[in-house]
């Protein structure tokens, strides 16, 4: 896992919700129009691995998404391909995308990193005075494909001053090791009343 400075802003007296997936080794592959093979030359992986998807758009070919676990077939599966499953031993999901998906969009993806078993944390801290000024609620929504969710009650930031100046981290905790896979700078946005 690299440590990902991830900035946030969250909307004073909002519901702020954020899902993400921790990864590791995360490197660029190959898609191919009319294809549901992805490439990448010496992947490493297995059938049964559990892997996870990257955009540099935010956007996936029909048949894809961010944030999501993907288990990888033995259909296709050489040293430099491989096709991924919605279930372990399953059929290819087969996305196939357009020229248009692949226009100047990077894709990566990485092993996803396993949260069974974890305790997760995420604090927000006054970056002026160290102090704790808030924390996100966090949860596994799928353990075994590292899928999260952070969550802030409009209670919560409408505790928290716009004018002041925060940091978060999310703390990620398994065997007495710990990690900070993500974290950065989060802004407080003021909400104005209409006239």
């Amino acid at each position: 896992m690299i440590p990902a400075d991830y900035p946030l802003t969250v909307v004073q007296g909002g519901t702020f919700q954020l899902d993400w997936q921790l990864l590791d080794n995360v490197r660029s592959v190959t898609l191919t129009a009319g294809s549901d093979l992805v490439g990448l030359r010496c992947h490493g992986f297995v059938a049964g691995d559990l892997v996870g998807f990257r955009s540099s758009a935010g956007t996936f070919p029909c048949g894809m998404a961010g944030v999501k676990g993907y288990y990888v077939i033995s259909s296709g599966l050489t040293s430099d391909a491989f096709r991924v499953s919605l279930t372990a031993g399953g059929a290819s999901i087969g996305f196939n995308p357009v020229a248009a998906d692949l226009t100047g969009i990077g894709y990566e993806v990485g092993k996803a990193v396993s949260l069974v078993g974890a305790t997760l944390d995420a604090d927000i801290r006054s970056t002026i005075d160290g102090s704790l000024a808030a924390s996100f609620t966090v949860t596994a929504l799928d353990a075994a494909a590292g899928v999260g969710r952070m969550r802030l009650a409009p209670a919560t930031t409408l505790a928290m001053t716009a004018s002041d100046q925060y940091a978060y981290d999310l703390n990620f905790r398994v065997g007495g090791d710990s990690y900070y896979p993500m974290g950065g700078q989060l802004t407080v946005q003021q909400t104005r009343s209409r006239p």
